[in-house]
């Protein structure tokens, strides 16, 4: 069983405990206040129609599906980062554009500031230096490497048994420390879970690693799904963050905002439903 390692409320930061959606953070509070006055704005930033309420964010996904994170279901984009981004929105007072780009283009929109926020991101210290992380993370991802079904393929937890397999991963993705700095392992990269999927069906790559969720939605979009068999114990687990451009005005305070309005939610009854609507603490390999 995966599902708990997908308990969002395990992450790095100390938590700051409340009893429900009534009482509203002082520092929620005060930057509703100062952007309504548009006091950390500068005349570069977002701006909206006067007659229309909030300022707007511009937040990055990528292109191809990201599930639980952020999907397309039914014409609508959803996922628990699209809830909780869509929450903060709502608490601050802001208004969300969301742009779907390839990954390597949202890294390169952070860092010179063409988008605002990216909704799901992992923590390394190469990513700090263009974001600024929100401290309270709204999630937890794992990992998985994965195989054809009819592999003999198998992982105990030791890296240093598939240190003879090509793993195939996507480019610019983290995969936890570990995976990351295993330099005994080969790696070779591709865009993303749609072509991933596709090299491993189609046997380019014998073991690749990536998101169950994600990896199980492209198998099924793709008609492959009885060929993709997961491997476990997972690779990694790493908490989930948001993290606004450095380029963005005030985006310490903005990130100040939104930890403390992902720590009030969390503490509530709605992300408790969040997390059993997305499977996310029950979550099956089997």
């Amino acid at each position: 069983m995966f599902g708990k390692w997908f308990d969002g409320r395990s992450g790095r930061c100390p938590r700051q405990e409340h009893t429900g959606l009534t009482a509203i953070p002082f520092r929620i509070l005060l930057w509703v206040l100062l952007l309504q006055s548009g006091w950390c704005w500068s005349d570069e930033a977002a701006s909206t129609d006067t007659d229309e309420p909030g300022r707007v964010l511009v937040a990055a996904l990528a292109e191809v599906d990201y599930p639980p994170f952020y999907y397309t279901e039914a014409g609508h984009l959803t996922g628990i980062s699209v809830d909780v981004l869509n929450y903060l929105a709502d608490q601050l007072k802001l208004r969300i554009t969301y742009k779907r780009l390839s990954w390597p283009r949202v890294l390169q929109s952070l860092e010179r500031g063409r988008v605002d926020i990216v909704t799901t991101y992992s923590y390394t210290p190469e990513r700090a230096r263009d974001v600024i992380y929100v401290q309270e993370p709204h999630a937890t991802e794992i990992n998985v490497f994965f195989t054809r079904a009819d592999s003999d393929v198998s992982f105990d937890g030791d890296l240093h048994a598939l240190s003879g397999q090509m793993i195939g991963m996507i480019r610019g993705y983290n995969y936890g420390l570990a995976f990351d700095d295993a330099d005994f392992i080969r790696k070779d990269s591709v865009l993303d879970e749609r072509t991933l999927v596709r090299m491993v069906a189609g046997e380019r790559f014998n073991v690749a690693i990536g998101n169950p969720f994600a990896i199980r939605l492209e198998a099924k979009r793709q008609g492959v799904e009885d060929e993709i068999r997961l491997l476990s114990p997972p690779v990694d687990m790493s908490p989930i963050y948001m993290a606004i451009s450095r380029q963005y005005p005030d985006a310490e305070g903005l990130a100040d905002a939104f930890g403390d309005a992902i720590r009030h939610l969390k503490a509530s009854p709605l992300y408790e439903d969040w997390l059993e609507r997305y499977g996310m603490n029950d979550f099956s390999d089997e």
